[in-house]
């Protein structure tokens, strides 16, 4: 294989995991199942980033190191799962093209026209659409005048009057 398939197929490959990955998250799957879930189990890290963006909020009924969902939980839900789908889609559809799925459908399509090109020849009493013949260029006439300036010799003679 070239290598710029090569490097087409890995990048594709990236965006799919990425896509798939980011749509096993919990934002992702609150976006799918329109439901908030309870209590959300975080690392340190990124429970500190969650509060900060109000993305997630302490809760006195979830154990130590969870947290309910916060005020922007489902907005941002909402764009990580539009996000997520997004990379996936464009992924797969890189990699298709990186595989040559194009060339295949041309020739599927092609094939589709012949096959009913053949099937619809046979009924006889088929209308057939009317071939119009070829548009053929037309000659018009076209006036020829002379350029106003033939007639007077004296200004193509010497240097140019402003230059003087």
């Amino acid at each position: 294989m070239r290598h710029h398939v090569v490097r087409s197929i890995t990048r594709s490959g990236l965006l799919i995991g990425l896509g798939a990955a980011t749509l096993s998250t919990p934002l992702a799957q609150a976006s799918v199942t329109a439901t908030l879930p309870t209590c959300i189990t975080q690392s340190p890290g990124l429970a500190r980033i969650g509060l900060h963006l109000h993305l997630l909020a302490p809760v006195s009924h979830c154990p130590d190191g969870s947290y309910g969902p916060g005020p922007h939980f489902a907005t941002i839900a909402t764009a990580t799962f539009a996000l997520s789908l997004s990379t996936l889609l464009v992924g797969l559809l890189g990699l298709l093209v990186a595989v040559g799925t194009s060339v295949w459908a041309h020739r599927l399509v092609r094939s589709l026209r012949t096959w009913f090109r053949v099937r619809l020849a046979l009924i006889p009493g088929l209308a057939r659409v009317p071939v119009l013949p070829r548009r053929q260029p037309a000659m018009l006439p076209v006036p020829v005048h002379p350029p106003r300036y033939a007639s007077q010799p004296r200004l193509r003679r010497g240097p140019p009057p402003a230059s003087c």
